[in-house]
């Protein structure tokens, strides 16, 4: 395919999507989570045990985002996020300090496809993709963190399915994220995480609908 079909195709593709969309909005995201962080069972450095663990516990926490949602039929939405929160979980280090916590950075980037039921409710599935970083151990009764043991960047990958409801510009929605660690050796490393957010959402109208722009153009 030379240069000019594929400039073709890109603009028929564009065409064909402005004469089936309502509009695309731009949306703050507060939310609220529970979240658990599953880390290594095993694990053991220069002779030291150190390194976080799977534990039970499910931490409460706030999270802030940026979302864009087109709306590419009267019941297709694809919606496109990105948030920030920090998170916590179990360390061990029977070490001469002996560090309880771990506390590090979650960078999400989210896209679902949904279906609009009803006017009111939305069904999604889609994939999610995290940057963990800014990892530092510490004591939490203390209130101390160090910046010991930092470690780089992690990666996680997985699934997450949404509902929600849509009432004028506000929605309301749940989402369940199962994250995997990908390509990571560290003992700080974070191999899953599963969690259950809440959030509310404020719709920002910032191109409206073309389908009657177009229409009209097509019948002069």
């Amino acid at each position: 395919m030379n240069n000019f079909d594929i400039t073709s195709f890109l603009i028929v593709t564009l065409l064909s999507l402005n004469s089936v969309c309502s509009q695309t909005s731009i949306e703050p995201i507060i939310g609220f989570s529970l979240i658990k962080n599953t880390g290594l069972t095993n694990f053991d450095s220069n002779g030291w045990s150190c390194g976080a663990i799977s534990d039970n516990k499910y931490y409460n926490k706030l999270n802030y985002g940026i979302g864009i949602t087109h709306q590419l039929s009267e019941t297709i939405l694809l919606d496109l996020r990105g948030q920030f929160s920090q998170n916590r979980m179990t360390f061990i280090d029977t070490g001469f300090v002996g560090y309880t916590d771990l506390k590090f950075n979650r960078i999400g980037l989210t896209s679902i496809p949904s279906v609009i039921i009803s006017k009111i409710y939305q069904v999604g599935f889609g994939l999610s993709y995290h940057r963990l970083n800014n990892f530092s151990i510490g004591k939490e009764r203390l209130d101390f963190w160090s910046d010991f043991g930092e470690s780089g960047n992690q990666n996680q990958i997985g699934w997450v399915a949404y509902f929600g409801v849509n009432i004028k510009s506000i929605v309301l929605g749940v989402r369940y994220f199962n994250l995997n660690s990908i390509m990571t050796e560290d003992q700080h490393q974070i191999d899953k995480t599963k969690f259950i957010e809440l959030s509310l959402v404020y719709r920002i109208k910032i191109l409206p609908a073309r389908r009657k722009r177009l229409d009209l153009a097509l019948v002069n």
